[in-house]
């Protein structure tokens, strides 16, 4: 993670076992979400860097991650074949 105003790098988030294809950041910026090819969707802290949820029942890679507006919930899609609805633990 970068601040984007200056440029200067924040932290690091721990790996996914393959790329990752989808971020998304809760809109109280206190967590993030990160989507893979690996069939997973990792849920971060933003301020510690640590995973607090992994999600690891897809059978299609993760495109696509949007929290809802108060962050208590996201939608997750998995390689357009799956379309499902979790709690972020927000």
């Amino acid at each position: 993670m970068w601040e984007v105003s200056t440029g200067i790098f924040i932290r690091e988030f721990g790996r996914h076992a393959q790329r990752v294809n989808c971020i998304a950041i809760t809109p109280d910026n206190k967590r993030l979400a990160s989507g893979s090819s690996d069939l997973t969707l990792r849920l971060w802290d933003v301020e510690s860097g640590e995973s607090v949820l992994i999600l690891s029942d897809f059978s299609n890679p993760v495109y696509n991650v949007l929290f809802y507006q108060d962050g208590r919930k996201m939608i997750v899609n998995a390689s357009g074949a799956e379309i499902l609805v979790y709690d972020s633990g927000n």
